[in-house]
């Protein structure tokens, strides 16, 4: 029993003593970093503040660490290189005042070794990061000119600190730094506006900012180019008669956007033939009498492309066209006629169609004549001639006349020739029908 009593003190003791013990360690002075914030990113070198609570001896210790790698083991701080300021109730250190280490940039550890009389030693430390390295932006951008009016920009940013970027649409000639439209977008990613951006030069900014306050920039710029070509035709005019079976044509090409440019050659091509390059003066291959269709095609260098189609005849000869490809044609139409008197009254109706393109009150003009040969028996031949009445609707030329044929000419007898001299259209042609009997 007295073994078992002392056995129960000695543990009662010891208990008291360890919690005497705990409670000294755990009374301790305590060490307090007002500056810099733990885990701040500076872009010089910090004034270090701490304070401290408890009775201080007079080892007081400081060491700096960069990247885990001590670069100044611990030594007292009333002395080089920690030589700034008091340690009695606490210590401030100004890198200014004392030999400087090689702050680059990167991850910094200083902590501070304070003896509390009569307790063990307490270390604390304070982190902080240095980069005075601003943002490297890079921009990628549409080829210029460009007819997207909704570019898109993709791009990105390389900071290991990075805190935030902004976007902006701006004038080109605008410093990076005066832009006053920058709005939060995000990285690496791309951005394409909400609206379209009117024509004209474009630039597109990025502000990267790291979280030292230290701005990287970058700006790209762009023309934006959505109006095609214009194309000018010169020669042929519409509906252009050409006396040449390989007529010379003249054009131009310009594109209003300043800056952006007609890609050359420009291409050409007769009807639905394939377009092939030209220049402005384009002659390409003989042509049979008819109508043609000269097709003229022009694109920028931003990818717009402008199409002309100008309507054309070739009529080399004043003689009878009776060619397939000829777009008119003459046709007598049933005469009608009675006998008034001592005369007849014949009506001669002849019409041809208006070529698709061809505007009709230009196709229809020029000097028709209708004549009518007639013979007596036994007597000469005797014309009778007559400008005919037009009547000209979207697709059709009508021309209408109406003879008196003095009594004694038979109709069986009477002949036409009709004749389409120097006209705008076709240049001139002439058929002849035989007036049958009604």
């Amino acid at each position: 029993m007295t073994r078992k009593i002392f056995q129960l003190c000695v543990v009662v003791l010891t208990a008291a003593i360890f919690s005497l013990a705990t409670t000294s360690v755990a009374s301790a002075g305590t060490i307090v970093f007002s500056s810099p914030e733990d885990d701040a990113v500076l872009k010089v070198a910090p004034s270090i503040e701490w304070s401290t609570t408890g009775t201080i001896t007079p080892d007081v210790e400081c060491q700096l660490e960069f990247e885990l790698a001590v670069i100044y083991a611990f030594q007292p701080c009333d002395s080089s290189p920690f030589s700034a300021g008091s340690v009695v109730n606490g210590g401030s250190l100004d890198w200014t005042t004392g030999p400087v280490p090689d702050f680059g940039d990167g991850e910094y550890k200083f902590s501070v070794s304070v003896n509390f009389s009569p307790d063990p030693p307490v270390i604390e430390f304070v982190t902080f990061k240095r980069d005075i390295v601003k943002p490297v932006v890079t921009i990628a951008a549409p080829t210029t000119p460009t007819n997207d009016n909704t570019p898109t920009f993709s791009f990105n940013v390389d900071d290991e600190n990075l805190d935030t970027v902004e976007c902006a649409l701006a004038a080109p000639t605008t410093p990076p730094a005066d832009v006053s439209t920058y709005g939060p977008c995000t990285t690496p990613t791309s951005f394409t506006p909400a609206t379209p951006i009117a024509d004209g030069p474009i630039a597109f900014y990025v502000r990267a900012t790291d979280k030292a306050g230290t701005p990287g920039y970058a700006a790209k710029s762009i023309q934006i180019d959505t109006v095609a070509p214009i194309i000018t035709v010169v020669s042929p005019t519409p509906g252009m008669t050409m006396d040449s079976s390989a007529p010379e044509l003249n054009f131009s090409a310009i594109d209003p956007a300043p800056g952006t440019g007609v890609v050359q050659p420009i291409q050409c091509r007769y009807n639905v033939e394939a377009f092939v390059p030209c220049d402005a003066a384009f002659t390409s291959r003989t042509l049979l009498d008819g109508a043609y269709t000269l097709g003229v095609m022009a694109t920028d260098n931003a990818g717009n492309t402008a199409v002309s189609s100008t309507p054309f005849i070739v009529a080399t000869s004043l003689d009878d066209i009776d060619d397939p490809t000829t777009p008119a044609r003459v046709r007598a139409k049933k005469l009608s006629g009675k006998v008034k008197g001592s005369k007849y009254r014949l009506k001669l109706r002849g019409s041809f169609a208006v070529p698709r393109g061809f505007d009709p009150k230009v196709a229809c003009k020029g000097r028709v004549r209708f004549s009518i040969k007639g013979r007596l028996k036994g007597k000469k031949a005797k014309t009778f001639t007559k400008k005919p009445k037009l009547k000209a609707s979207r697709r059709t030329c009508v021309y209408t006349a109406t003879f008196s044929i003095p009594k004694g000419y038979k109709r069986k007898r009477l002949t036409t020739r009709t004749v389409f001299r120097g006209n705008t259209l076709f240049g001139g042609f002439s058929k002849t029908a035989t007036i049958r009997r009604a």
